[in-house]
């Protein structure tokens, strides 16, 4: 194993062949070879506040522009556990290299849509809610991407395979519910 960040070679392998630790994550890009959303992903989740921070923002939000789901204590509750449940099996899924589009709705989430159902609120809000999560992580996560990337190309790559994974992710899990 190598001891020190010069002996890995592009793309965050040793000279041996070896992938970096998912616990200390090496960024892919020397020039040479292109960023994933993946190697990102690997390099943000190393941080525990990382998902966290973002399924806050993403409860924020969707309480912001859904104030119906903030009346009701325990559906307030329901769409953070809901959002960071969410978020954790999207960076599950990424980091080990699992489909976006084979997934189940976490527990929380269906838990949280029968809080809605019992609350009298419409499908439409919960479907909305994910919408406005998706619009948030995203949003953060072009963020992210953009302050951690200097190569536009790069940017450009991992902003596009982004897109499309986080928009079939959504749409996935809104079929599941």
């Amino acid at each position: 194993e190598p001891s020190s960040d010069e002996e890995r070679c592009p793309g965050g392998r040793s000279r041996s062949g070896e992938p970096p630790d998912v616990e200390s994550p090496q960024p892919a890009h020397n020039g040479a070879m292109p960023v994933t959303m993946r190697d990102l992903v690997l390099r943000y989740a190393a941080d525990p506040q990382w998902a966290p921070a973002i399924a806050t923002e993403m409860t924020a939000a969707i309480h912001r522009e859904l104030p119906e789901l903030h009346a009701d204590e325990e559906v307030a509750r329901g769409t953070y556990a809901s959002t960071e449940s969410v978020v954790t099996l999207f960076i599950d899924r990424v980091v080990h290299e699992q489909p976006l589009t084979d997934v189940e709705p976490p527990d929380a989430a269906i838990a949280f849509a029968r809080d809605l159902v019992r609350s009298g609120l419409p499908l439409d809000v919960l479907l909305r809610s994910y919408h406005i999560g998706q619009a948030t992580f995203f949003e953060r996560w072009v963020t992210d991407v953009r302050a951690t990337l200097d190569d536009p190309a790069d940017v450009a790559q991992v902003v596009q395979e982004s897109a499309a994974s986080t928009f079939a992710f959504v749409r996935t899990l809104d079929g599941g519910l």
